[in-house]
């Protein structure tokens, strides 16, 4: 049987501080973390000898603690682990960053479910403060990552937040998904990309990382292709839209933003027929089939919609609303136009229009205003995933024949995007056993 002797039970020795200490987190996260290991080492002895070592070793610890005997400067020309990333994580270090994010995420839509009811409230504050305790540079894993005991996960991006929801907005678990290295002076790997799901297969094109790569999703790795586009493109100035699942048009990102690039899988040309007004920032969908371009970042055309016919795009009626940066979706009865910007406010938009027939009608609302927001249709069940409008909220509505009903917030993310990466998936995939928000190396 294991005795512990009282006097070395549930504390540790503190080492002496300078003064005024510069860098007093790092000095308190070094102080825990080594109190916290003299205190697993004496719960394991059973004698006075081990107890001894665990003594000696926590006080040659407790002095290359920032402003203790060895780094009596701080963090200045100290070579502690608690020097670094952990002594400012919000400037520093990127896991902390991401794992503050996603929780903050996690929490506002736990608020959100709550109503009015204090105890609910509670509950989600108390989630979000035991879930912190696994950040990085926080009480479970002081030196950041890697956290002690546990795996690190697959390479993320400051950019992304990958989670799977159930068609009835629930959260369903965490992905993980492998990129190559992001270029330098980029700002991730899905910065700014638009997506597309063709023939099954999820491409991701151009983007702040490479603005004419072509990528593919595979299994759970993301893959450039050798194959380049032919002009530059983005999702924040472009469009993106599939026809027949045959071709892919990506539209509008280059001045005068009026032609398209059509990928077939493979290879892509250059749309010979040009829009009658530049449609940046604009939006892309089907109708009938066909290419629609809904919007401009134009004072004077942002009500402009047209529709590649077979030997022209022919201007239809006007949206209602002078915007830009509006999500569209393909329903039965013809397109919605979900949020954008309006220039007659100078606001993100709650508004849902249907354009059915060549004539457009307001069909309802949103509870909050969106733009740049990726819109998907499951069955009736619309799903619009918030973009870069405050408080990046998503939501979804029914569509039934021509009116919206039960809208209600689904899982948001908490921080601004770009068109969103979304598409239809299984529950069970790319699934990672890491819980510490650590980057691989």
């Amino acid at each position: 049987m294991r005795h512990i002797s009282n006097v070395f039970a549930g504390f540790g020795l503190v080492a002496s501080q300078s003064n005024d200490c510069p860098n007093q987190d790092a000095y308190d996260a070094c102080q825990a973390h080594n109190s916290g290991v003299f205190e697993d080492c004496i719960a394991s002895c059973e004698d006075s000898r081990c107890q001894a070592i665990c003594l000696e070793n926590n006080q040659l610890a407790m002095d290359d603690c920032p402003c203790s005997t060895n780094c009596p400067n701080g963090c200045d020309g100290c070579q502690s682990t608690f020097c670094g990333a952990c002594d400012n994580p919000q400037a520093n270090d990127v896991n902390y960053q991401v794992c503050v994010d996603k929780n903050s995420g996690f929490l506002d839509f736990c608020l959100k479910q709550c109503s009015n009811d204090p105890t609910c409230h509670r509950t989600c504050y108390d989630e979000y403060e035991s879930n912190l305790e696994d950040c990085p540079c926080m009480k479970n894993c002081p030196n950041g990552c890697p956290c002690e005991d546990s795996t690190k996960a697959s390479d993320l991006e400051l950019d992304r937040v990958n989670y799977l929801i159930g068609s009835e907005g629930d959260f369903l678990e965490q992905r993980y998904y492998s990129t190559p290295e992001p270029r330098v002076g980029s700002n991730g790997y899905l910065y700014k990309a638009g997506h597309a799901m063709l023939k099954g297969q999820l491409y991701l094109f151009g983007g702040d990382y490479d603005f004419r790569r072509v990528s593919i999703l595979a299994g759970c790795e993301f893959v450039d292709f050798d194959y380049k586009l032919l002009t530059n493109f983005d999702a924040y100035f472009g469009s993106v839209a599939v026809q027949n699942d045959s071709e892919v048009y990506l539209c509008f990102r280059n001045n005068p933003s009026k032609t398209c690039e059509v990928f077939n899988g493979s290879s892509s040309r250059i749309e010979a027929r040009e829009t009658n007004v530049g449609h940046y920032r604009g939006a892309l969908g089907m109708y009938e089939n066909q290419p629609i371009a809904v919007g401009a970042w134009s004072a004077t055309e942002g009500m402009k919609v047209e529709i590649l016919g077979e030997a022209a795009w022919e201007l239809v009626q006007d949206h209602p609303e002078t915007h830009y940066s509006a999500g569209v979706v393909t329903v039965p009865e013809g397109i919605l136009s979900v949020g954008g910007y309006s220039y007659e406010t100078n606001a993100a938009m709650r508004d849902v229009y249907l354009f059915s027939n060549l004539e457009w009608s307001r069909v309802g609302e949103l509870n909050f205003a969106t733009r740049y927001n990726t819109v998907y249709a499951l069955g009736n069940k619309i799903f619009s995933i918030a973009g870069n409008q405050s408080p990046y909220q998503s939501e979804k509505f029914t569509w039934d024949e021509g009116s919206i009903s039960d809208q209600e917030m689904v899982m948001g993310h908490g921080r601004q995007f770009t068109r969103p990466v979304v598409w239809e998936s299984e529950p069970g995939q790319c699934e990672d056993s890491c819980e510490n928000f650590c980057f691989a190396p």
